[in-house]
């Protein structure tokens, strides 16, 4: 549905702002905000609202409308703006990237890492990352890992598009395919 082009505007001036006027036939001005009783009981069955406090009941209405409108364009859509626009240069600077390896993790071995298009070793660092270590395990890959026998490293001492993770540490598996992906960051 489409945003309307108009708002319920009702003993309100263009701009939204109270437009009061006396009633040359009653004398009566014509919005009148009802009592504190009335507001809480409402009308009875047989009741005529009076057109003064029914006019008050439009008007509020059209204030709280044309306040909440005001409130989206001007304040939710604009930090909209400015989140979309902050993604977006995230974008281009958070990379994610991957490698795997086929090997017993008792011996020292090194992974490639490829890094993604645009990154290099030159022109980011590692934020973090996971490891499936291929036995049902999955790590937290900061920058260096120690837990127990088991020894993470990660460098950026690959030149180009890729980065090595140092991996060793004996849990009696044997060979088995391990699996990295890696949060990088441009400098």
């Amino acid at each position: 549905m489409a945003k309307p082009t108009k708002y319920p505007d009702w003993a309100v001036n263009t701009d939204g702002t109270d437009h009061d006027v006396i009633d040359p036939t009653s004398l009566q001005n014509n919005v009148v905000e009802p009592t504190a009783g009335k507001k809480l009981t409402g009308w009875t069955y047989t009741e005529k609202p009076p057109r003064n406090i029914f006019n008050w009941l439009a008007r509020i209405t059209t204030q709280w409308i044309r306040w909440i409108d005001d409130y989206i364009v001007n304040t939710i859509d604009v930090a909209i703006g400015t989140i979309q626009g902050q993604i977006t240069t995230l974008q281009g600077d958070i990379g994610i990237g991957s490698g795997s390896i086929t090997a017993d993790p008792a011996t020292s071995q090194y992974m490639t890492v490829s890094l993604p298009t645009g990154f290099t070793d030159d022109n980011c660092y590692v934020l973090g990352g996971w490891l499936n270590t291929g036995a049902g395990e999955e790590l937290c890959l900061p920058g260096e890992y120690r837990q127990s026998d088991k020894r993470i490293y990660t460098f950026h001492d690959m030149p180009g598009n890729t980065i090595q993770i140092h991996i060793q540490w004996a849990d009696g598996f044997g060979s088995r395919t391990i699996t990295a992906s890696v949060v990088l960051k441009k400098k």
